[in-house]
């Protein structure tokens, strides 16, 4: 009972995976809104300080007259000196309150040029600062669209049964046995732990961990059988030492997995995964301009979710 309670806490971290690369998308998806939020705030702020600068300017006539060309300048002094002279020449035809109406109008029409040049500068600062948040939101919105983070989880989760490359199968009893063992000692194989090594430098890992592995893949009631192993495999089963001893063995040969989409369907959720040969350009890195794999074929993966929670592939169709 010890034995089984710690086989499904295992298996349990171990398929927490998937639901921790989702958290951690949607987490900096809300840290980004929030520095949006922000840089929003912060040119709202910007914009209503200088609306205030800009009515606290308006009664003051000498401020309004540093946003006048040299031009406006030279041409409202004419204005006045004009009036000037009118006021001399035309003493008996202009009452004084006249002269200082015809000043007044001169002041008023060069603080409008003042105010329309104010408005200019703020309507500037803010046609950038909409720019930004603009820039900004098409840059995240790209970033989501883009964002492939959680397909290339999958792809890290059923690489041991792409590279198997088994026929259809709607349970893992209908799978070839061989292909169950062999995904299963590769789940483990690719895995974080580490391993003994027998005289000869083969991995040795016990049957309770590739047992554990092939549940992990194929469901809780997915047994393993060694004496499907061949006189040729790679992989050798000592019954004395309940492990199997493994010869080194690369992985580039084998397909690799693209997972393109997902859906969901009920309760399952379907994969179309894109199956990637060893000779892809992207695979092999040869031409730095391929920036995407070119699948020879595609299948689609169903996961389902088991009743303690824990996700599982449980069929493999033809698309």
């Amino acid at each position: 009972m010890t034995s089984d309670h710690e086989e499904k806490k295992e298996r349990g971290q171990e398929n927490t995976t998937i639901e921790n690369d989702y958290r951690s998308f949607h987490a900096k998806e809300a840290e980004h809104f929030s520095s949006l939020n922000e840089t929003t705030r912060v040119l709202r702020d910007a914009l209503d300080h200088a609306r205030e600068g800009l009515e606290e300017a308006k009664g003051e006539d000498p401020e309004w007259d540093d946003f006048l060309s040299q031009e406006e300048e030279e041409e409202g002094a004419r204005e006045e000196d004009a009036l000037k002279k009118d006021g001399d020449t035309e003493e008996e035809i202009l009452s004084e309150e006249e002269i200082e109406e015809q000043q007044a109008r001169a002041r008023r029409h060069r603080r409008r040029r003042g105010t329309m040049a104010a408005g200019i500068i703020v309507l500037l600062f803010a046609l950038i600062g909409v720019g930004y948040v603009a820039t900004s939101l098409v840059q995240y919105i790209y970033g989501v669209v883009t964002d492939d983070s959680a397909l290339r989880a999958y792809d890290d989760r059923i690489k041991p049964v792409v590279m198997q490359d088994p026929a259809p199968f709607e349970s893992w009893e209908d799978l070839d046995k061989e292909k169950v063992l062999m995904a299963a000692i590769w789940k483990e194989i690719q895995s974080d732990d580490t391993f003994t090594y027998d005289d000869t430098g083969r991995t040795i890992i016990s049957y309770a961990r590739v047992l554990r592995a092939a549940r992990s893949l194929f469901g809780e009631d997915c047994e393993i059988d060694p004496s499907v192993l061949g006189d040729d495999s790679y992989v050798s089963y000592n019954e004395e030492t309940n492990a199997f001893h493994v010869t080194p063995y690369t992985d580039t040969t084998s397909y690799t997995p693209y997972t393109v989409s997902e859906r969901k369907e009920g309760d399952e959720t379907i994969l179309r995964v894109g199956y990637v040969s060893a000779l892809d350009e992207w695979r092999t890195g040869e031409n730095p301009d391929v920036t995407e794999p070119s699948p020879v074929k595609y299948m689609l993966y169903v996961l389902k979710t088991d009743e303690e929670g824990q996700t599982y592939l449980a069929a493999v169709r033809s698309e």
